[in-house]
């Protein structure tokens, strides 16, 4: 992988890269990586979904009933369900390690602003001190920082002082750039921050993938796990990865997450709270591969 580093504006290689861009003074150094393709998460979820569309459900395995009544039955269950990864696993009576990122804590939280479309072409992720910018498609950016101050009880407005900040920091040649939007990103976070991949029951029935960042590392890590499940072979680069490292038994404590009922997931049923059902339906084997960069802050 190829990462470059400038240190001022007038350097060559931030001109032969981005020819619109003239780096704002307060920005004295950042790092691109060009030889790396962005990944587009509309599109992918897009691509993924053509691919799964007319597969039937299996034979007698693992089953699902939600709190709607509606009912799921499957070889296996891949539980890649983010953030909410220990609330499902409460209910095989199983507690994981992850960070909480309800609370405002700048190693789970960060405010994610999304810009109108711009004329300007930024096709890697720029990496800076003072903003982190990435493109969203059609002209629009992303911007990632002041994580600080990230706080998912209190919503920031594109017009207040956050909103302000973002556009104070970005690049000199965008200052007619308007945000359409600012959320506070929550991220799936294991407690040593390191991706949870593997089997979290006796009869491999149930298999987590909980990871920070989930979206880049899915094309690669998708096609590693339907590979174990499906023709029963882990790969080398999960070895240091099992869940088990993070998972106690369940204690009857759960926080602020409501405790399921332990079961065992083998031809049985297991419960879910309304609050999950879409991500537990939204689960599913990625297969594909690309090439995308895989940066903690974002």
């Amino acid at each position: 992988m190829e990462t470059g580093t400038w240190e001022w504006a007038a350097d060559p290689a931030v001109q032969a890269h981005f020819p619109e861009l003239q780096l704002a003074s307060h920005i004295q150094q950042a790092v691109f990586f060009p030889t790396e393709c962005p990944l587009y998460p509309s599109l992918l979820i897009g691509w993924l979904l053509s691919q799964v569309k007319g597969s039937g459900e299996y034979a007698d395995g693992a089953a699902l009933e939600l709190a709607s009544g509606e009912q799921w039955r499957g070889n296996r269950i891949i539980l890649a369900t983010g953030r909410w990864s220990p609330e499902l696993l409460m209910q095989l009576g199983l507690t994981l390690a992850m960070t909480d990122a309800n609370l405002p804590d700048k190693v789970a939280c960060s405010f994610l602003a999304h810009t109108d479309p711009l004329p300007i072409q930024i096709n890697s992720n720029i990496i800076s001190p003072e903003l982190n910018v990435r493109p969203d498609g059609g002209g629009r950016l992303m911007l990632q920082e002041l994580d600080d101050y990230a706080d998912p009880a209190r919503p920031a407005s594109v017009d207040g002082l956050i909103g302000q900040e973002f556009l104070r920091r970005m690049f000199s040649q965008t200052q007619g750039a308007r945000l359409a939007s600012i959320e506070v990103g929550q991220r799936s976070r294991p407690a040593d921050g390191l991706p949870a991949m593997g089997y979290v029951t006796p009869r491999q029935r149930v298999y987590l993938m909980a990871m920070h960042s989930g979206m880049t590392l899915a094309p690669l890590l998708g096609e590693l796990v339907a590979e174990e499940v499906i023709a029963g072979k882990r790969s080398a680069m999960l070895a240091d990865f099992a869940p088990q490292r993070l998972l106690t038994p369940f204690n009857g404590k759960s926080g602020s997450l409501a405790p399921g009922r332990a079961v065992e997931i083998s031809g049985g049923f297991s419960r879910l709270s309304e609050c999950c059902r879409t991500h537990a339906r939204q689960s599913a084997v990625v297969h594909g591969r690309s090439r995308s960069s895989s940066r903690p802050r974002w």
